[in-house]
């Protein structure tokens, strides 16, 4: 029988694997297509920066600049190169790039569509979560996607800084786990 130091060790440990699970930025869903490359998002960058539409609001009473402050906060994964992210319009476009979308409603409405529809989604009102769904995006077609939840009170709230990193760092992930070796070696490039 275990003793009680050796308990509450196993609670302790217990309880971190929990937070981590749930904690800012806790995907719920993402999607990967066969055709992303992580290389795609340098083209995306490629005029000077990422091209980045904002829907909705994060936070009760957000300040009309919230956009703009939101992408200043934005920092690509380690495993790609830096690169600011810049204003775009949320309509699809023959171009790359990233759609944020806080708190469509209900949650699971934007799958699929966030790359297709210009700002034609149900916004629930900033509540104590925010949750974000995020679309990597050529033209309507939808190369990656994610949504993550978390606790946050403002833009200023380092909770929410994690909470973007977390989720850029699952929407650009640094291989496609769809594509297969064996078809990298037999074209001689990504499959």
């Amino acid at each position: 029988m275990l003793n009680a130091q050796r308990l509450r060790a196993v609670a302790a440990a217990g309880a971190l694997v929990l937070a981590a699970c749930t904690g800012p930025g806790a995907g719920s869903f993402s999607y990967v297509s066969p055709v992303y490359d992580p290389a795609l998002i340098l083209d995306a960058a490629r005029g000077g920066g990422v091209p980045t539409a904002i829907i909705g609001q994060p936070f009760a009473g957000a300040p009309a600049e919230l956009p703009d402050r939101v992408r200043a906060l934005l920092a690509m994964p380690p495993w790609l190169a830096p690169a600011p992210f810049v204003a775009a319009d949320p309509a699809p476009a023959r171009d790359y790039r990233i759609v944020l979308i806080f708190n469509p409603a209900p949650p699971g409405i934007v799958f699929e569509r966030a790359c297709q529809a210009a700002n034609g989604f149900a916004l629930a009102p900033p509540a104590g979560d925010v949750f974000v769904h995020a679309a990597f995006c050529f033209d309507d077609q939808t190369l990656t996607e994610v949504d993550a939840r978390g606790l946050a009170d403002g833009v200023d709230d380092p909770r929410f800084r994690a909470l973007l990193a977390r989720t850029l760092a699952d929407l650009l992930p640094p291989a496609n786990p769809g594509q297969d070796e064996a078809c990298r070696r037999s074209l001689g490039r990504q499959c």
